[in-house]
């Protein structure tokens, strides 16, 4: 019976990889991990084995990874540190710092190239043929060659751009966050799938595309708003939210919903088969970016469902069917993993025949599916999680930076074949080259190969920067523009990302390109300076943006600079400010503005700065003419210096300060601003975790002076209603007590709020008294 065990757990391996709905066969043969979980089902396995003979060889630490949502946001934690793949003796990553995708040797860690793109890349890339493919949350898709990283192709998700902040960061409106899947048909068509935009309102696009052109073969944008039955049978207008990685097999196309249910849509028309996103057999544990076929089946977040029509079969993650524990698919089975014991399942399930007494007393014959454990191992304390099969080995990682390796036809039933340790926790592995590569959640990158245990591994480092958490990547002033980089210090510019987010924006790509470099090796760029090659009147920026802003006549051709500052401006301290001092060299000049000193970017000593010039009349009049809307405007001796204010609220907008509106209690807004057709400013902002269930009906978010105050069971916070970002939060154990439970009470509706807004105040009953709050930084007055 033993030997049955064997031979079963090296024929499904062998049949997960070759299968010819599998793709890139060849490349998993040759040793290569081409995409994330080895292909296009996401099985996790490869047919090429790794020497047991692994000796660490290098670390690089990567920037210490910024997620796009917070650790309580599992099911959408997609991002948490690194995902490489490997291909062609080169290792290909993605930042989600510093936005680009890099491909480093597989035996030295030497960087080869670096190529940026305009925003976080927040998954794995894919390698098929001589092209790295890897999406952006710039929303578009980049075809670099592997050998170079020169640009192939790219390819826009949406049908234009536009940009807003989302998850602190600027960002595409419809970010490409339906990670990447590549199929090889039996026919020879190759074709790449994505999509674009996570607000289905907002529209969300599912493409198939040729890997080779990025030509268009299909795309579905019209399931972002189809009439379906949601959560507590509610029928509405909504669409999958693509967030995760796609997987495909034979003609279905799974776009995982992030917290939702996958979506099914025919891989080859694109028309959508199902979304059941109503379903409640799993409860919580529905959704979850990660997903995988098998077979008639796939799996999604532990759970399985019925391929064809989306059907919920069962939850692995509740110990009915399997003992409590980590559930991973692998290859053609089902790892768990306990405190005591590795468990190895055939994915697919057995249909069992039992003989039940109704209660009738008649004897009937019930079929049910039960998952055949063919492989049990004990005493494996060690072992948390498994990351994939080569050949016949389970790789696993568990605490502490523990990594192993497990023959699973080995007879005894402890031990591993192979053990050592790496800094920091485990976050993934993938094969690659002959060689083990591990990533932690710090963002370090660990390689394994062939060497002796008496040679030191090289280790890369980089520098670090305080901003570590994705919350504080809005500076404590908010957000900054300067359009035109060729005249700004690098110097000025550091100075200013101790205050704010920068966003800087030159036509000239050289210079942006050089300014990337030297930030990113810095360990500033992503963090707190974000810099684009554009004209900046022609982009499409979100309103009410900017706390403060620098901007050069000459950074465009166009003489709507001043109205489009006025447009990014944040309302009550925005603050524009316009200079004519020419650059120091013509901006085409990149390599003559900067010399390299060490690893330092300076001015040379022979740059003198000149005398600025006078600013155009007609930024002077387009700033007057202004006026009329509420700015405030300055102009310096000779007009060289114009300065753009905004300091008091939007015309015709109106605050909600008040549990129901205002002290009136009229539940009616005053905002004549806020009219359809509505679209997104922002989303992200600081988690939810410190806020009030919605079932305990707490008191109404009020919003005044530009902020939104919010209450949690033991805190109030204020958020820039502009951007999201958090102004300060003060804690009050026990605040919001009486609101705090899911019993779905009447909460607020019953009693009233226990707060109201004022420009100059926030008063808050607490306890037994009534506390004045300054609203600028909730100290009490």
């Amino acid at each position: 019976m033993h030997n049955r065990n064997v031979t079963l757990i090296v024929l499904t391996f062998l049949l997960t990889v070759i299968s010819p709905h599998h793709t890139w066969s060849a490349s998993l043969a040759a040793g290569d991990w081409p995409t994330w979980r080895a292909d296009a089902a996401r099985s996790a396995a490869t047919p090429k084995e790794i020497d047991t003979d692994l000796y660490h060889i290098w670390t690089r630490q990567l920037g210490h990874p910024l997620p796009a949502w917070p650790e309580s946001q599992h099911k959408i934690r997609f991002d948490a540190s690194y995902e490489p793949v490997v291909a062609d003796n080169r290792l290909f990553v993605g930042s989600m710092v510093a936005d680009h995708i890099t491909a480093y040797d597989t035996s030295t860690g030497k960087e080869l190239w670096r190529f940026y793109t305009d925003a976080p890349v927040r998954f794995a890339p894919l390698v098929w043929q001589d092209l790295v493919i890897a999406v952006s949350d710039d929303g578009c898709a980049y075809a670099l060659e592997t050998a170079t990283g020169k640009l192939r192709w790219f390819r826009r998700g949406a049908p234009k751009n536009r940009w807003l902040i989302g998850n602190f960061r600027l960002i595409s409106m419809w970010p490409l966050r339906g990670a990447p899947v590549l199929v090889e048909d039996d026919n020879g068509t190759n074709t790449i799938y994505m999509a674009a935009g996570i607000w289905p309102f907002m529209g969300t696009f599912i493409l198939a595309l040729d890997p080779a052109t990025g030509e268009e073969r299909w795309s579905n944008s019209g399931s972002g708003s189809v009439y379906v039955t949601q959560q507590h049978n509610s029928p509405a207008f909504a669409g999958v939210a693509p967030q995760g990685y796609m997987a495909a097999a034979g003609d279905t196309l799974l776009v995982s919903g992030g917290r939702t249910v996958p979506a099914s849509y025919s891989r080859r028309s694109g028309r959508m088969r199902y979304f059941e996103v109503s379903l409640r057999n799993f409860g919580k544990d529905a959704g979850g970016y990660d997903v995988s076929i098998m077979g008639d089946r796939y799996m999604n977040h532990g759970c399985y469902y019925d391929l064809r029509k989306g059907t919920p079969l069962y939850n692995l993650n509740d110990g009915k069917l399997l003992p409590q524990g980590v559930v991973t698919r692998i290859g053609d089975h089902i790892v768990s993993i306990s405190a005591t014991s590795i468990a190895l399942y055939n994915a697919m399930p057995e249909t069992v025949k039992t003989s039940v007494v109704d209660r009738k007393g008649v004897e009937k014959t019930v079929e049910n599916e039960n998952l055949v454990c063919i492989k049990h191992l004990t005493a494996t304390l060690t072992a948390r999680q498994a990351h994939f099969a080569a050949g016949q080995r389970l790789y696993l990682s568990g605490l502490n930076g523990w990594i192993g390796a497990l023959d699973t036809t080995r007879q005894e039933k402890t031990g591993y074949d192979w053990e050592a340790k790496v800094d920091g926790n485990v976050w993934t592995m993938i094969p690659g080259d002959g060689k083990l590569f591990v990533v932690t959640t710090d963002g370090a990158i660990h390689a394994f190969g062939k060497s002796s245990p008496k040679t030191k591994p090289t280790i890369y480092k980089t520098k670090p920067h305080p901003v570590t958490d994705t919350e504080s990547i809005a500076g404590p002033e908010g957000y900054a523009y300067v359009w035109g980089l060729a005249d700004k210090s690098i110097s000025h510019l550091t100075d200013l990302t101790l205050r704010y987010h920068v966003i800087g924006i030159d036509p000239t790509p050289e210079l942006v390109a050089t300014l990337r470099r030297y930030f990113d090796d810095a360990g500033i760029y992503g963090r707190r300076i974000h810099l684009l090659a554009a004209d900046p009147a022609t982009l499409s920026l979100p309103p009410y943006m900017a706390s403060y802003m620098e901007i050069s006549a000459g950074s465009s051709p166009t003489n709507d600079l001043v109205r489009q500052a006025w447009h990014v401006l944040r309302p009550y301290s925005g603050v524009a400010v316009f200079t004519t001092t020419p650059p120091v060299v013509a901006p085409t000049v990149t390599p003559g503005l900067f010399n390299r000193i060490g690893q330092k970017l300076s001015r040379s000593k022979s740059d003198t700065k000149p005398k600025p010039s006078p600013l155009p009349d007609s930024f002077i009049t387009a700033a007057r003419a202004l006026q009329s809307e509420g700015a405030k405007i300055s102009v310096a001796d000779n007009n060289t210096e114009l300065r753009l204010g905004r300091m008091g609220a939007l015309p015709g907008s109106a605050p909600w300060s008040h549990e129901n509106a205002d002290v009136g209690n009229s539940v009616v807004s005053k905002d004549n601003l806020v009219k359809p057709p509505l679209g997104l400013l922002w989303f992200g902002g600081p988690a939810n975790d410190d806020i009030l269930p919605r079932h305990g009906h707490g008191p109404t978010p009020q919003v005044i002076g530009g902020r939104l105050y919010i209450e949690g069971p033991n805190a109030l916070r204020a958020v820039d209603v502009y951007t999201g970002r958090l102004l300060w939060q003060r804690a009050f154990p026990g605040l919001g007590k009486f609101y705090d439970n899911t019993a779905h009470q009447p909460g607020a509706n019953e009693i009233g709020s226990n707060y109201a807004s004022a420009d100059d105040s926030i008063y808050v009953v607490y306890n037994r008294s009534c506390l004045r709050l300054d609203p600028l930084t909730g100290d009490t007055l």
